[in-house]
């Protein structure tokens, strides 16, 4: 009989809705007996990547076993087998069938989700690079030496449509600029971070402080969607305009519960009706939306700031992603890979340290302006 892996607690389930812990579980243990009664049962967490419930739901007593594959033993001296190598293969795949090591398998998916796909096909169009090919060979390399050595966007060079290729090198067909374009002051458009004056540095306090408002992205007061005096905010935000298909940049996901059907619009028996939900995360209260037309909504999407609400009236709603996150739905299931967030995650990592460790912040004397700018 093989043995329960990575189980944690025994819970009496007529105690509350998880129950509180009862006999403790190890590894060691290859079957629990459950005591009679009905609503006893066994709550197993896999690493925090999922669980598996066990519940009795009569009065009889009941024994639950979890059988894993157990590989072929061999001996130390002796040549491995294709079988016995299969057999180890079946071993761990029926493990990770059953939640162990799951984490692991996400995150690796995660940020391969980043590097995938790296280059573009050869000019024929038909031959490519393996999509993994960052991990096994480009990672390893010397900081030192090029990769690709073929212009961007050409054959055999960095595909744009890749996330962190798009980051760097700009993507023409989004209106994208590369990141050194974001970063330098164009004055035919008037777009990049102006560092200076266009006659060289500003020589009195009232231009240096307008320059300094250009650096640091100022927006007018009764505007505040006018972003042309932020240029700064503009190149910080302009990866969120990046668009991804559905194997980059993304999360492994999984069954997601999402809006949920409520039936045919009764003014329009053609069209579904949903019922989005968003929830302000500082009180705790969801408001719900219909797809249905009239009040309801057509469309929606998360922009750079907002979840954005198109309205069936031409109205728009914007719903603050600082304040607000769309859910909880508990329903109407699907497979999905959601958006990972892996440039975002990258960024707020590098920009963390800019104001400061907690120490620092705590300190008496701490003035951001000391950790932040050069």
């Amino acid at each position: 009989m093989s043995t329960l892996h990575n189980t944690t607690f025994f819970k009496d389930f007529s105690t509350s809705g998880l129950g509180g812990p009862g006999l403790q579980v190890t590894d060691s243990l290859e079957y629990v007996n459950l005591t009679s009664g009905s609503g006893n049962g066994i709550y197993f967490e896999f690493n925090s990547a999922g669980w598996l419930l066990l519940r009795n739901d009569n009065a009889a007593s009941r024994t639950f076993t979890i059988v894993l594959e157990e590989p072929t033993e061999y001996s130390k001296l002796g040549a491995i087998t294709s079988s016995q190598w299969n057999g180890l293969c079946d071993a761990l795949n029926d493990r990770l069938s059953k939640g162990v090591a799951d984490p692991t398998w996400r995150l690796h998916w995660l940020w391969h989700s980043l590097f995938r796909n790296l280059r573009n096909p050869d000019a024929s169009g038909f031959s490519y690079a393996p999509e993994d090919e960052w991990w096994k060979l480009w990672a390893h390399v010397d900081t030192s030496h090029t990769f690709p050595v073929v212009a961007a966007g050409q054959p055999e060079g960095a595909s744009l449509s890749n996330p962190i290729n798009g980051f760097v090198f700009g993507n023409p067909s989004q209106d994208i600029k590369s990141e050194a374009a974001r970063l330098s002051y164009d004055s035919a458009d008037g777009q990049g971070v102006l560092l200076h004056d266009t006659g060289g540095n500003p020589d009195n306090d009232s231009r240096k402080w307008a320059v300094g408002i250009e650096q640091r992205g100022a927006v007018l007061e009764t505007n505040l969607e006018d972003l042309s005096y932020a240029n700064a905010l503009v190149a910080a935000r302009a990866h969120f305009s990046m668009g991804f298909h559905h194997w980059v940049h993304r999360s492994y996901g999984g069954f997601m519960a999402g809006p949920e059907y409520q039936g045919q619009c009764s003014n329009y028996s053609e069209l579904p009706d949903y019922t989005l939900k968003f929830t302000n995360t500082s009180t705790n209260t969801t408001t719900s939306y219909s797809t249905c037309p009239g009040s309801g909504v057509y469309s929606y999407y998360r922009g750079q700031k907002d979840y954005i609400l198109l309205n069936w009236d031409g109205t728009v709603t914007r719903l603050p992603v600082s304040d607000y996150t769309e859910g909880p739905y508990t329903s109407d299931a699907y497979l999905k890979h959601p958006n990972g967030e892996q440039l975002n995650r990258a960024l707020n990592y590098f920009i963390q340290p800019f104001r400061g460790t907690a120490a620092e912040q705590a300190a008496s004397g701490y003035k951001v302006q000391d950790k932040a700018f050069d």
